[in-house]
């Protein structure tokens, strides 16, 4: 399985530079995305078995951020939160994926998907809710005593610290994309922002 993920990252990665110029490698892509690439990436993410976890959630890092559904980001958050025991295995490596992945899915802006996971009382306050439990759960460990695990506590902190600062960025994001929006529907800006409930 891991095999097989890695080859789908490999040309997900490729993909993300310039395809015009290599039709074969658009068409692959293609594929991928119409065969729900991210569908199966995250049942991946529910196999016991942390290589192949960390495969599937770097292979969702380099999957477009368009691709994703309001589904599959409350599945990711599910998952996430499901992590009972975060020093086990690589754990820690997975959650600290999964956080990055959030971050970026925080501060896109070209998705109607995406700005609804950013609405107040939506999934991005869960996931606030969430990354906060396990920050403070992730300090509250003691791993001086053994160098990769602290390794391994400092890097799942560290995503968790970025993602809040991601979520920081999501008043200006919002307030800059609806009021351009606004503008080009010729409505008054002041009014219809102050009605829209935004984190």
């Amino acid at each position: 399985i891991k095999s097989a993920i890695d080859v789908i990252r490999h040309f997900s990665i490729i993909g993300r530079a310039n395809t015009n110029d290599v039709k074969y490698l658009k068409n692959i892509l293609n594929v991928l995305d119409s065969n729900g690439r991210e569908k199966y990436l995250f049942k991946c993410l529910s196999i016991k078995n942390d290589r192949v976890k960390i495969a599937a959630i770097q292979c969702l890092n380099e999957t477009p951020l368009d691709q994703f559904d309001i589904q599959e980001i409350t599945k990711l958050l599910q998952i996430i939160r499901s992590s009972q025991d975060i020093g086990a295995g690589e754990t820690e490596i997975v959650l600290s994926e999964a956080f990055t992945l959030l971050s970026r899915l925080a501060l896109f802006k070209n998705s109607k998907t995406i700005r609804e996971f950013r609405i107040k009382g939506g999934l991005g306050a869960q996931a606030i809710d969430i990354a906060w439990t396990l920050l403070m759960k992730n300090s509250e460990r003691k791993t001086y005593d053994n160098g990769k695990e602290d390794t391994e506590k400092f890097k799942l902190s560290e995503s968790i610290v970025r993602f809040f600062q991601a979520c920081s960025a999501w008043n200006e994001v919002e307030t800059e994309k609806y009021t351009n929006d606004l503008k080009v529907a010729e409505v008054d800006p002041i009014d219809e922002y102050q009605a829209e409930t935004l984190m």
